[in-house]
């Protein structure tokens, strides 16, 4: 599994620490995430301070459909994930409260 950081909308390996993911039934390294240095959280958040201006002048709708797209990807990456980590026999519905505070 791939993972990259989005900063100042380019995908980046993060450049901090390793982040060990184990499958709790197995204890099998699913994946190892490389978190986000210093620097690497000071450009995200200067990024995300210059892009403010943009959002916030954008029409709502058009910050609707944005978001909702965004959210149609991120269930359909959680509903894929889950389908390959089946053998796990974690219900989809708790890892779906997992990840997002709520069942989707």
């Amino acid at each position: 599994m791939e993972t990259r950081l989005l900063i100042g909308g380019e995908q980046v390996a993060g450049e901090g620490e390793t982040l060990v993911v184990e499958n709790p039934a197995t204890e099998e390294t699913v994946a190892e995430l490389g978190t986000p240095s210093p620097d690497q959280v000071d450009a995200a958040v200067t990024a995300a301070y210059e892009a403010a201006p943009r959002w916030a002048s954008m029409p709502a709708v058009e910050r609707a459909e944005l978001l909702r797209a965004f959210a149609l990807e991120t269930r359909a990456a959680v509903r894929d994930e889950a389908r390959r980590s089946r053998r796990v026999k974690f219900p989809l519905w708790r890892l779906r409260f997992a990840l997002h505070g709520r069942v989707l």
